[in-house]
């Protein structure tokens, strides 16, 4: 019985760390950067300790299914998923803004590509239109 419980518990720990991590992994780190600096400079060297912690206390500990400083270390893990789950939203909204202002980037490099391919044809006009002009009025194929 024993046995089992050390099993469940640990499967429990390494899911928490695989869903927060699951979670985290689709943002960049810019992206979590700006908008949930907490997860790099606190709880991704955190979770760390933790399974470290948790490594030592089964190690030392042969009793460590009763020991408190083995379920406070899974508690500090739902409570790291908590605070993920709750930064998701706003992690999703400064992506889509990001998105957003790429895309009026691309368009104003669009409307800007344009012009100068518009300022090129004319002056290749006005070029032509001179050329034409000095051919006509001094007669240079003559």
């Amino acid at each position: 019985m024993e046995q089992d419980k050390s099993i469940l518990n640990d499967y429990l720990a390494s899911c928490l760390v695989s869903f927060i991590k699951t979670k985290v992994d689709q943002y960049s780190a810019e992206e979590l950067y700006k908008s949930f600096p907490q997860y790099l400079h606190t709880i991704s060297p955190e979770i760390a300790k933790i399974l470290i912690t948790i490594a030592e206390i089964r190690t030392n500990n042969t009793n460590f299914i009763n020991s408190s400083d083995y379920f406070t270390e899974i508690k500090k893990l739902v409570d790291f998923n908590m605070i993920v789950d709750y930064h998701i939203p706003s992690l999703e909204e400064n992506r889509k803004k990001a998105i957003v202002e790429e895309q009026k980037q691309r368009r104003a490099a669009k409307a800007n590509n344009l012009k100068n391919i518009f300022l090129v044809a004319f002056l290749a006009f006005v070029g032509t239109l001179l050329v034409a002009f000095f051919v006509w009025k001094f007669g240079w194929l003559k």
